[in-house]
């Protein structure tokens, strides 16, 4: 079967093919555009991560430090507990 295509049609064929092409062009710079901002996201997120973590290490040690004070207070009361049970032991 031979087709055969009137100067019309081949030209209606040519502007739609043209057409393609620059939505073609128009997606692909759009979809660049969308990457680089996705892209833009992602570093504000990793970096608002890495500020979390850092504060959150911060806390940590912070509760590591009371701790530690915590620890000492209660073993200097149990000391002076001692003490003071023996002292009232020697004024009997």
């Amino acid at each position: 079967m031979l087709l055969i295509f009137s100067r019309s049609e081949t030209t209606v064929g040519w502007r739609v093919q043209e057409a393609l092409c620059d939505m073609n062009d128009q997606l692909q710079e759009s979809s660049r555009d969308v990457e680089l901002q996705l892209r833009e996201d992602v570093d504000l997120a990793n970096a608002r991560v890495t500020d979390a973590q850092r504060k959150l290490d911060a806390v940590k040690e912070s509760i590591a430090d009371y701790e530690l004070t915590i620890n000492k207070f209660r073993e200097h009361v149990a000391r002076q507990q001692v003490l003071l049970t023996s002292c009232c032991c020697c004024f009997r």
